[in-house]
């Protein structure tokens, strides 16, 4: 799937770096994520590089120090969330100050290297158990953005001067204005590292959720692919090393480059329900695309929202009727309809509350060709 998601937003990226910058120079954005472009990437921009690479370095060593100097301390007052696969029941254990110190570390190095600690997160066979097991905490916890710059942002993007919704005001709204929304929660309700999301009721009386794309996330996540690539080569290098780090890298950068497209994420959304609407027991939320941010720039994804628990929140029988609904739609997927959902971790799985097994966050997808499919079959 990781393979499948990094051809898929190869597929996809040639509508983003189609940009032209004034005076007719092209987007250096358009080198990142490949890296026989590396070189010429760094050089079309190198005070941007360099300065982004030192911030990104400094906090690394305090990582690594804490993670050095960390081995042999108790454990933090915070907890993490864990799993216990053999009775299929979620638990919390208790953080280590070394874990919080990695966690808090990638936090401020910023979403990159949030996304690149959750996929190495699931790789213990790279960088081990403990990593491993402390880097899922990344998987669960986000630390969210201001709600304020989020109330900007949705106005923003929808072009809208009034009120959010009765009592939800954003600085510089005009409030003699109707409001865009009937009701809103002006706090979110959910945080990933990517966006977070709002809860709120259109004026036809439709609940919405609202995904708003954390701020920034475009301006450096070429700056980040191109200082991690070179870490990865000089680590190469120095160590004689086996494990090639920057395959994961260019997967990260350009699943990241795939998911901050949202009407890409809107499209998907409409043909994973489409394609696998013959099945009663998968669901997924439906698009609402007049509340959604403009076209090659949206920064608001508005979708239906859809009653619906976590699997922490379910009982033992509730998980095991949810994993195997799960299994059966993603074994679909790869064998019946060849469009996947690149994403399935329990994040973006839910108990709906009618029943079904319930998808979020269609940003990678892939595509499995009928010689792919047959061959799994067999």
């Amino acid at each position: 799937l990781e393979r499948g998601a990094s051809r898929s937003a190869q597929t996809g990226r040639g509508r983003h770096d189609q940009v032209e910058l004034l005076e007719g120079m092209s987007d250096p954005d358009r080198l990142a994520f490949d890296q026989a472009n590396v070189a010429e990437f760094v050089s079309s921009r190198p005070m941007g590089v360099f300065s982004r690479a030192a911030y990104l370095l400094s906090i690394a060593f305090g990582i690594w120090k804490a993670w050095r100097d960390g081995a042999d301390e108790g454990a933090a007052d915070d907890e993490v969330p864990a799993f216990d696969a053999a009775s299929l029941s979620g638990t919390r254990r208790k953080a280590t100050r070394r874990g919080e110190a990695l966690r808090s570390g990638l936090a401020d190095m910023g979403v990159f290297f949030v996304k690149m600690g959750q996929t190495m997160a699931q790789r213990p066979d790279l960088i081990g158990d403990d990593l491993a097991e402390e880097l899922k905490g990344l998987q669960e916890k986000n630390a969210p953005f201001d709600d304020a710059i989020a109330h900007r942002i949705i106005a923003e993007d929808l072009g809208h001067q009034g009120p959010l919704a009765p009592g939800v005001l954003w600085d510089g709204c005009d409030p003699s204005l109707p409001p865009l929304l009937a009701e809103m929660d002006a706090r979110h309700v959910a945080s990933a590292s990517l966006g977070q999301v709002y809860r709120g009721r259109l004026h036809d009386g439709r609940e919405v959720a609202l995904k708003v794309q954390r701020p920034g996330v475009r301006d450096v996540i070429g700056l980040d692919w191109a200082t991690a690539v070179l870490a990865c080569k000089a680590y190469l290098y120095w160590s004689k090393g086996l494990n090639d780090y920057t395959l994961i890298v260019d997967t990260v950068a350009r699943g990241i480059r795939q998911e901050l497209d949202y009407h890409e994420e809107a499209a998907n959304l409409e043909e994973f329900a489409a394609r696998h609407a013959f099945l009663p027991f998968v669901s997924s939320p439906g698009w609402i695309p007049e509340y959604t941010g403009p076209r090659g720039a949206a920064r608001v994804l508005a979708m239906d929202w859809y009653p619906s628990r976590a699997p922490r929140e379910l009982g033992r029988q509730e998980r095991r009727a949810l994993v195997a609904m799960a299994v059966e739609a993603c074994v679909v997927q790869l064998l019946v309809t060849g469009f996947v959902h690149a994403d399935p971790h329990e994040g973006n799985l839910r108990l709906g509350d009618d029943g079904r097994v319930v998808f979020l966050d269609f940003g990678l997808m892939d595509r499995v060709d009928f010689g792919a499919m047959e061959g799994c079959a067999e």
